[in-house]
């Protein structure tokens, strides 16, 4: 799992130089909590190591309700791509749901 992490913060990291995006925060943290690691991985490039956005929109205070917010990660939404529950879990989903809120 460390190595997971430490994987996960490398990508982040390479992701977030890579696209000149500045999250404008302390990174990995939300509106109200930690982001998981799930969110650095499939998220972070485009949203912002915190949420508070870059290539994609903001997400803080911005995330309309669990099932709303499930459905577009889960489907995709314009040029968002659908990421799968095995790529991103359910708890880290619902996780970082509660922090963005």
């Amino acid at each position: 799992m460390k190595k997971y992490i430490q994987i996960a913060f490398l990508f982040t990291s390479l992701s977030l130089t890579a696209c000149g995006s500045s999250s404008g925060g302390s990174s990995g943290t939300g509106a109200s909590g930690t982001l998981s690691a799930g969110f650095a991985v499939n998220c972070a490039s485009c949203h912002g190591a915190n949420g508070g956005g870059g290539r994609g929109p903001a997400l803080g205070g911005n995330v309309g309700s669990l099932s709303s917010f499930t459905a577009t990660v889960r489907s995709g939404r314009g040029s968002m791509p659908s990421i799968s529950s095995s790529s991103y879990s359910d708890t880290d989903l619902q996780a970082d749901y509660n922090a963005l809120k």
